[in-house]
């Protein structure tokens, strides 16, 4: 799951993770088994990320590589590459860790805390490196702001050019080769503001973090619209038709 532009949680093979709270700044997730990877390769100022486990819990707020790993005799909790947190024993108290640091809590009435340097990474934390390195290093990144999700989707599904009177713009590549646009359009030619939609969307139901809203199109964006104003000819999909939708330029 990606928890933020350059955040991501992974988990492995019959892991029980769960999410407790989502907030914008304040993430909350519960491993009761298995092995789960937190990979922050940046984490803004006043967020944090907590780590419940049944033998301990672990408070993230500064960037790094964090792995926990759970049984039903210990959880092992490793900060690596930077990173630090703090550790809380259950009804223990909290101990600090610096990066490269391992602590293993054993038991969860009378807990046992062990603390070692951590090991060498191994191929599932290694995988998680590259995977995180691919995923926050893409190409299109120059165009796009840092905080923009999906930028190696740019990379995977189109290419960018330079056009002298707009500049650097984006084109898709997995489209025929006969294929013309049909219509453009920009945001300011919404006819309702995304306030005005979140407002008219949760008169019906309660919005939270994390649900999407589909905007419609922008402009002469839907067939509808273009042939009901004569821009075209009542020209309609046909069997075989292929239709592409593509942002130009990502902005604010």
């Amino acid at each position: 799951m990606q928890a933020g532009p350059r955040a991501f949680v992974r988990a492995g093979g019959e892991t029980d993770l769960g999410f407790d709270a989502v907030e914008p700044d304040f993430l909350q997730l519960k491993v009761t088994s298995g092995h789960a990877a937190i990979d922050l390769r940046s984490l803004e100022r006043g967020h944090t990320v907590e780590v419940d486990t049944p033998h301990l819990a672990a408070t993230i707020d500064q960037p790094g590589y964090y792995r926990v790993d759970v049984d039903q005799e210990a959880t092992t909790f490793i900060s690596r590459r930077g990173g630090s947190a703090s550790v809380v024993p259950a009804g223990g108290e909290a101990l600090d860790l610096g990066a490269n640091d391992e602590v293993i809590v054993k038991g969860a009435d009378n807990p046992e805390v062990e603390r070692y340097t951590a090991p060498n990474l191994d191929p599932w934390d290694r995988w998680n490196y590259t995977r995180t390195d691919h995923l926050t290093n893409p190409k299109s990144a120059r165009y796009v702001p840092q905080e923009v999700y999906g930028a190696d989707d740019l990379d995977r599904y189109g290419r960018w050019r330079d056009e002298p009177e707009y500049g650097p713009v984006w084109v898709p590549t997995a489209v025929p080769a006969a294929w013309t646009p049909y219509s453009s359009g920009r945001w300011s030619d919404l006819y309702w503001t995304f306030e005005q939609m979140i407002s008219y969307a949760s008169r019906g139901t309660t919005l939270v973090p994390g649900d999407v809203i589909g905007s419609g199109t922008v402009g002469t964006g839907c067939f509808l619209e273009l042939n009901g104003s004569k821009i075209t000819d009542n020209q309609w999909l046909r069997p075989g038709d292929q239709v592409v939708m593509s942002v130009a330029r990502l902005g604010t």
